[in-house]
């Protein structure tokens, strides 16, 4: 790994984590399900900096499953995050 990648991962794991922190804090303190779909999607997205992380160093390998010919954890860390906050804004739009 370059300089620039180590970098790049040693922020998106701070910057991340403190977002899955707070939106954890913000879970606890609401009940409100447009927020919460909001932090799940946070939290979601801060994993899959970690799986990324996790891959690049060689700790997991890429024997992923596949299905539809989609690698499943890739589709799990990219896409349901969207899925969690545009379900999240739909609520908010819809009040």
């Amino acid at each position: 790994m370059i300089t620039e990648q180590i970098v790049m991962f040693v922020l998106k794991l701070l910057l991340g984590g403190a977002a899955a922190f707070l939106a954890m804090i913000l879970w606890n303190k609401t009940g409100d399900g447009a927020w919460i779909s909001i932090a799940a999607g946070i939290i979601v997205q801060f994993a899959g900096s970690i799986y990324r992380l996790l891959v690049e160093f060689g700790i997991l390998g890429l024997q992923n499953a596949v299905l539809f010919g989609l690698s499943v954890p890739q589709v799990l860390f990219e896409v349901v995050p969207l899925v969690f906050f545009i379900t999240g804004l739909l609520i908010l739009i819809k009040r």
